[in-house]
């Protein structure tokens, strides 16, 4: 402890230099966490949006990149550009592209949702849509006579005031009433692609199929043609078998999104070239993206949550 004295030899005792010291520290160090807290919550609001924005962009190419590794382009579907991420939910239970189901478990209609990822004129809450849900059979098979139609709604008009705008199938024309997919025994994994095409102001609804068709066979670009429909602006799939496949399918390779950088062309938006995508297994491959697109997710409302959070704190 030391000592001071003044001129007329009254001493007292003085602060030792690490008290004032630790005094100081306590002084400012509740406005430096207050301005500590305030720049993080700037620095996570400010990246969030981006994390978000380079997620969805990854995920889209590997949509893309799974409908080529599946074979559904260039045939039957001879271009697919999505430009939105398209959420298919089964129940409570959101599905994960290219993931094998049980007929159970995808019996009810799905509830879809529409997630715009890049800028199109073709992508807006107050768009009109077309929902289509086709088989296209196993890898492999003869596209000749066309495609199972399992659904098919004109007219859909998306919901909500902000994206993923829900699409409400129920207010829509029905074609085809939704019917699961049930493939044949030992016919393979069957591909059910789920898409949503644009649908614009000058379309006319072909005289067949008519309203309430039952499922059937019927060549969907055909349709889309006629029917002077948009681009595909949304899809997804799924695969269902029973039993114990007696055909021969093509082999898939699945998706590695180390490959799907957002500044990578290895996927690029078109998917009108040669099927793409190595042989390495004898059916469709489940996608390796679901992984990598949950956790992409959590890091974005991690870092929104955290931004809230710091923010409430600094004010």
């Amino acid at each position: 402890m030391a000592i001071s004295c003044n001129a007329k030899r009254s001493c007292s005792l003085g602060r030792p230099p690490y008290t004032l010291l630790v005094s100081t520290v306590f002084l400012f160090l509740p406005a430096f966490i207050k301005m500590l807290f305030k720049t993080s919550a700037i620095v996570a609001l400010a990246v969030a949006p981006y994390a978000f924005a380079q997620n969805t962009a990854v995920e889209l190419k590997s949509i893309i990149a799974q409908f080529q590794n599946a074979k559904l382009t260039p045939d039957p579907i001879t271009t697919f550009s999505p430009t939105a991420l398209l959420g298919v939910t089964y129940g409570s239970s959101a599905i994960d592209a290219g993931k094998p189901q049980t007929v159970d478990a995808v019996k009810p209609q799905p509830k879809l949702t529409l997630t715009p990822v890049t800028d199109s004129s073709d992508v807006t809450a107050s768009g009109t849509y077309t929902v289509a849900m086709i088989d296209a059979d196993y890898v492999g098979a003869s596209q000749a006579e066309g495609q199972t139609r399992h659904w098919l709604v004109n007219g859909v008009k998306a919901t909500g005031t902000s994206a993923p705008w829900t699409l409400d199938t129920n207010a829509g024309t029905n074609i085809t009433v939704y019917g699961g997919p049930f493939p044949a025994e030992g016919s393979g994994a069957h591909r059910y692609m789920l898409l949503v095409l644009a649908q614009p102001s000058t379309f006319s609804a072909p005289a067949t199929p008519a309203a309430n068709s039952p499922i059937e066979k019927f060549d969907f670009e055909a349709y889309v043609k006629s029917a002077g429909l948009g681009n595909i602006v949304a899809g997804s799939y799924i695969t269902v078998e029973q039993g114990t496949s007696t055909v021969s399918a093509e082999s898939t390779s699945s998706v590695n999104t180390a490959t799907l950088s957002v500044a990578s062309t290895a996927a690029s938006g078109s998917a009108t070239g040669s099927r793409a995508g190595s042989a390495t297994g004898t059916s469709t491959a489940p996608a390796s993206s679901s992984t990598n697109a949950a956790s992409g997710r959590v890091v974005e409302w991690g870092m929104l949550g955290a931004a809230v959070l710091l923010g409430a704190v600094a004010l």
